[in-house]
């Protein structure tokens, strides 16, 4: 309290009751703002005399640090993570040996002052992991949509030849092949930065665990995310922990671009936003983007143009607005892939991803008419919130919320559960014993969590001090959900089997 001590010496202190001309005080308030080395105060203060009441006494502020230092590309024998407090200069610091760091690193340098989503900015760039070391030159822009609003940004990353605007392909996956394209994902909502590409992984599994001899079985990342740890810096400050991911480009699904005579129809749709369009339950417009859909690619752009795909999806929507029962068994099988969509609104079910069930749904065709579902932008699943900042409760079952709202859930999903729910009762078992079984969830979960140091996750709160759910949002927290949730979905199904169950 050495400040208060100083205001009551100078003045600020008890003085004699007002005179009779004011015979009563008049106060007003008066704080003395904490700060991370005193304590500070609330109270009250007469206008007139002086008199001075302390109501609240303010503990101190915790320290405000930022990321100062952290040199692993030099391979020292011993360094040192550095952080400064940006309100009184204390500093703090952690010894580590980059040696057990093995992350890749992506440098990045030129000035992004003006970068945004719009807007890319050429930039200059190097990676290391370990083994292997890039330097190039690429274009960077800000990735997402409610995500633009955190101060850490995500960033999608076009590698080019230097001083070219040539791609430049390299592999910095081997199951991915040499690509140019990639997306720089900060998660920022999900500190445990798995849910996104372990879902990713997991979803993969799901589509190769079926017989089928389709256009998404024959990709190898089953047109679904991928992505691994990394660190990043710009302009020599860090930036954190980020996963460097598969992209929403053509690479992402082995699509490729029409040759000419407009016969390649292939596409990919992302539902951005909550809209009648992205529910399948009004009709698209020619723009994509005011019916809240994204296209995201299309392989006739240059040649015949893009016209044919809000045909073609205003097609699939219009059979599932007026088709059910018998008409709609037999015939939506022309539309999408009902094994696929089956599989997706399972697996959004199973993971609470309620932020998928309308928005964040990819729609993908090879052929121009027929469409198959996948997902998108799996952070806030697991339990998670779509704010990061709290959990939602395993054990609540959600069928309407999942398969019948009329806000939220795209129509196809609500017939689907009407009119297959044996196959789908059958699906969901025949899950449970191989890709959604609780020992292969956790060890994915468990491996990716490995790859990251805890130096590194301490480093993510210092840096980035105001993440949701840091301290909580953990590989346990994850394990305890993924126990509970089974469990409930387990008795929900065997309590209500299909009616022609034998």
């Amino acid at each position: 309290m050495k400040r208060l001590a100083t205001i009551l010496l100078t003045g600020l202190i008890c003085l004699p009751a007002c005179s009779q001309k004011a015979p009563q005080h008049e106060y007003k308030k008066i704080v003395v703002p904490a700060t991370c080395t005193e304590e500070g105060y609330e109270g009250e203060i007469c206008t007139i005399c002086q008199d001075c009441k302390m109501d609240t006494v303010l503990p101190k502020k915790a320290h405000t640090y930022t990321f100062t230092s952290l040199n692993l590309s030099g391979k020292k024998s011993t360094d040192f993570v550095y952080y400064t407090c940006t309100d009184c200069g204390a500093q703090e610091y952690s010894a580590v040996d980059p040696e057990t760091i093995d992350m890749p690193i992506l440098s990045v340098y030129g000035d992004i002052s003006e970068m945004s989503k719009e807007n890319k900015i050429r930039v200059s760039i190097t990676y290391e992991n370990g083994e292997n070391s890039l330097a190039c030159d690429a274009t960077m822009k800000w990735q997402g949509d409610s995500s633009l609003s955190y101060p850490k940004k995500n960033y999608n990353i076009q590698l080019l030849e230097a001083e070219s605007d040539s791609k430049h392909k390299v592999t910095l996956n081997e199951a991915w092949g040499k690509q140019s394209k990639y997306c720089l994902k900060a998660n920022y909502v999900d500190f445990s930065h798995a849910r996104n590409v372990v879902s990713g992984q997991l979803y993969n599994e799901i589509v190769h665990s079926r017989a089928l001899q389709d256009e998404v079985s024959a990709v190898k990342n089953g047109g679904i995310v991928d992505g691994f740890p990394i660190l990043i810096f710009i302009n020599d400050e860090y930036q954190g922990l980020y996963t460097l991911n598969i992209p929403k480009d053509k690479w992402m699904f082995g699509m490729e671009d029409d040759e000419g005579d407009g016969t390649v129809k292939q596409a990919v749709l992302m539902a951005d936003s909550w809209s009648r369009s992205a529910t399948l339950r009004e009709p698209m417009n020619a723009d994509f983007v005011s019916s809240g859909l994204d296209l995201e690619f299309c392989s006739t752009e240059d040649t015949i143009g893009n016209g044919w795909v809000s045909e073609s999806f205003n097609a699939m929507i219009d059979f599932v607005n007026n088709n059910d029962g018998e008409a709609f068994i037999s015939g939506i099988g022309e539309y999408v892939s009902v094994e696929r969509t089956i599989d997706s609104m399972l697996y959004t079910w199973f993971i609470m991803g309620a932020d998928n069930t309308g928005k964040n749904i990819l729609w993908t065709t090879y052929d121009g008419t027929h469409w198959y579902s996948s997902m998108y932008d799996m952070d806030c699943t697991w339990g998670m919130y779509y704010t990061g900042e709290l959990f939602c409760n395993p054990q609540e079952v959600s069928v309407q919320r999942y398969f019948e709202d009329e806000y939220f859930v795209n129509l196809l999903w609500t017939k689907l559960w009407r009119n297959f729910y044996s196959d789908i009762w059958k699906r969901y078992f025949e899950l449970r014993t191989s890709v959604l079984s609780t020992e292969n969830i956790i060890a994915k979960f468990t491996e990716f969590d490995e790859r990251i140091p805890e130096i590194i996750r301490n480093s993510e709160k210092k840096v980035w001090s105001n993440i949701p759910s840091k301290d909580t949002n953990n590989l346990q927290q994850i394990i305890d959900f993924t126990y509970k949730r089974v469990q409930t979905l387990d008795k929900y199904l065997f309590e209500n089997p299909p009616t022609d169950f034998s």
